[in-house]
């Protein structure tokens, strides 16, 4: 049996509803500690000036880096909406939410000719 659930068998070899709603509470706990993590990472690894969010070049940067992708040249007002507190970058609530809510119509693939360069 799988040491995960080990825990929440009472005996009985069943899991109730009780220790089913308390695993997936603590998995989910689980999973936004390392999502924050992950996107505190990213925002220490890209922050080129170290001010504690991404600006826009820092944003394309994280872009290139990460998905092959440049912003075309509309993606600067969606930029200044997704800063929500004006500061002119991406703190990392911003950036979780830049990256749960992508706006892929305002992105282009690099083209591998430019990648060489």
């Amino acid at each position: 049996m799988c040491q995960t659930w080990a825990w929440a068998l009472r005996g009985n070899g069943k899991i109730g509803e009780e220790e089913y709603t308390a695993f997936l509470k603590r998995r989910e706990e689980e999973y936004q500690n390392e999502l924050r993590e992950g996107l505190q990472q990213t925002l220490k690894d890209f922050d080129k000036n170290e001010d504690g969010k991404l600006e826009e070049e820092e944003i394309v940067q994280l872009l290139a880096a990460t998905r092959n992708l440049r912003p075309k040249a509309s993606f600067k007002p969606a930029f200044a909406e997704l800063d929500s507190d004006n500061d002119g970058g991406l703190n990392v609530d911003e950036l979780e939410f830049f990256l749960q809510h992508t706006p892929w119509n305002l992105l282009e693939e690099i083209p591998s000719s430019e990648m060489m360069s």
